[in-house]
């Protein structure tokens, strides 16, 4: 496993030598492992790098940026569904523990 590979005492001596800290490593190894089952096959690492080949065009940061204000919309509009569900259980369990549900609850 890769991670453990990282907690090796010579391969934090080895980065350590070479400047770089092991934190980089796990998030270039999070990058290449695009469908997230802490393996990184041959195919995501040569597209991984060729991704992360060469300099970023304001195109692809373009992109990222839409992307991301997209995915924060989506998560600002869940959080507001959310917070009607609670809200909603709340007043239901105020309701039922002021007296409103002194009948019992009814099942299917």
């Amino acid at each position: 496993d890769f991670h453990e590979y990282l907690q090796n005492e010579h391969v934090q001596a080895y980065f350590s030598t070479q400047q770089l800290d092991t934190s980089d490593a796990r998030e270039l190894f999070n990058l290449l492992d695009v469908d997230q089952n802490e393996e990184v096959t041959v195919e995501e690492f040569v597209m991984g790098c060729m991704h992360l080949r060469g300099q970023a065009k304001s195109s692809d940061v373009a992109t990222l940026l839409r992307e991301n204000r997209k995915a924060s919309q989506k998560n600002f509009r869940l959080m507001r569904k959310m917070e009607a569900l609670l809200r909603s259980i709340i007043k239901d369990v105020k309701e039922f523990s002021s007296g409103g549900g002194r009948g019992g609850v009814a099942l299917p």
